[in-house]
């Protein structure tokens, strides 16, 4: 359904068994559509697809070969605004044989959603099966580190902790396409019609209640302990310990971890383990081991990547 017309003003915004490392391989396939494709300079790597673990009987596993995306949400303006950011991450998905996408609105969902932030977890069940969902702002901090790694992990929905606060990012996440994770994003791009007069940061508050709601021990009732401080959240930006109280109520419910409900199964990396880092924080494993990963910079800082 089309969602009503908003009366207040646009805001700022287990399965352990199961784990596995899984493979890469190369498959080179055709460019899709809404794909930025960079100028052949004779380092191309062919379009990689992963092996990843689907399903576990006893000690049988079915593995599904998936291709890799990167997809960047932006409109027109920001797509002028963080163009170099966007050169920059086109290259490093070309380079690690990934495919890249900006996207602005998908046709059905800018009828069905006014926000951006809310239509973009809607565009996104449109394209790809393992995707890399990502901000406009992201650049890659290291970027001689690929996505490899993060993309075997066999949980549908990736997230991760902020390192500077105690949300759940909503900007950056990694999805495997399937009918449970397409319901889980439409689902959550729906939190635009209960979104509450005060601040509640847009899509990214709504993810915390939609996640307790899906995994964790809150129930769908609107008069349950943290959707009750998300309806009342009345104060403006300027008054955010509503917002951090809502917050703190979600998070004991929904630590870092993995879950699996009826189906659908999702894992929150904690503080400084996830493949995004916010700002420039790269502190950790400075010799360039491990997994690595990208940092979530502001344009305005796009110069220390």
């Amino acid at each position: 359904m089309c969602p009503n017309l908003k009366q207040h003003a646009h805001q700022c915004r287990l399965r352990p068994n199961c784990t596995m490392t899984g493979t890469v391989s190369d498959a080179p396939e055709a460019t899709p559509k809404h794909t930025m494709t960079m100028p052949n300079t004779g380092q191309y790597i062919p379009q990689k697809t992963v092996l990843l673990q689907t399903s576990c009987s006893k000690r049988i596993c079915t593995w599904t070969e998936m291709s890799i995306h990167m997809i960047s949400f932006a409109d027109v303006s920001f797509q002028k605004r963080n163009a170099p950011l966007l050169s920059q991450m086109a290259r490093y998905a070309y380079s690690n044989g990934y495919k890249w996408h900006v996207l602005d609105s998908d046709p059905f969902c800018e009828l069905e959603y006014m926000d951006p932030f809310f239509r973009k977890h809607c565009s996104i069940t449109r394209v790809g099966d393992r995707i890399f969902v990502l901000d406009s702002d992201v650049v890659p901090f290291r970027s001689a580190v690929n996505l490899d790694h993060w993309a075997t992990f066999s949980e549908d929905l990736l997230f991760y902790d902020r390192t500077w606060n105690q949300e759940v990012a909503a900007g950056n996440y990694v999805i495997r396409n399937t009918n449970a994770t397409r319901t889980f994003l439409m689902e959550w791009a729906d939190y635009e019609n209960l979104m509450p007069t005060g601040y509640s940061s847009s899509d990214n508050g709504a993810i915390h209640l939609h996640l307790i709601r899906t995994v964790g021990s809150e129930p769908k009732d609107e008069a349950a302990p943290c959707a009750s401080l998300y309806h009342n959240l009345t104060e403006p930006v300027t008054n955010l310990e509503p917002y951090w109280a809502f917050v703190r109520c979600t998070r004991r419910s929904i630590p870092a971890g993995s879950y699996d409900e009826e189906g659908l199964t999702i894992r929150i990396f904690a503080k400084d383990t996830a493949w995004m880092m916010d700002d420039v924080y790269d502190g950790y494993d400075k010799d360039g081991s491990g997994p690595g990963g990208m940092g979530h910079v502001l344009y305005s800082i796009m110069v220390l990547s």
